[in-house]
């Protein structure tokens, strides 16, 4: 069967503590890997390529209410960031993704009317640690 999941009830933790800011949205890495070069001055068709060995993880974004309170631009540690998927249906354990990384940057929305100021917040994953575990 397979699953489908909703971001509704999705909880972040960071270095195994509950983030207590309201988490609006986030949007998941992009996995890429470099495409080498290794076309030869002789060659006289077309260009040829290697994949590289080593990938890039990407970065997670997170949106949230922000709260002037929390230095959200720390001194650029690593910490280990998981979010736990919402029980599907059947299911005993939620789905996870964990990784460590750090922040890159910090945006805070605007300030209008009738509305909450955001903040994202930019994390590179290091390539340390990265696991994507199905709920069962």
């Amino acid at each position: 069967m397979t699953a489908f999941y909703e971001a509704v009830g999705a909880s972040l933790e960071i270095d195994a503590g509950a983030f207590t800011t309201c988490l609006k949205s986030f949007t998941p890495n992009s996995t890429a890997r470099e495409a080498l070069d290794k076309t030869c001055l002789s060659s006289t068709d077309n260009k040829e390529f290697k994949a590289a060995k080593l990938a890039d993880l990407g970065e997670f974004q997170f949106v949230f209410d922000w709260d002037p309170s929390i230095d959200y631009f720390d001194d650029g540690d690593v910490h280990t960031w998981k979010i736990t998927y919402p029980l599907l249906s059947g299911q005993s354990t939620a789905a996870t993704e964990e990784f460590t990384g750090f922040i890159t940057g910090v945006e805070r929305g605007a300030g209008e009317v009738d509305s909450l100021i955001m903040a994202t917040t930019t994390v590179k994953l290091d390539g340390t640690t990265y696991t994507l575990t199905a709920g069962s």
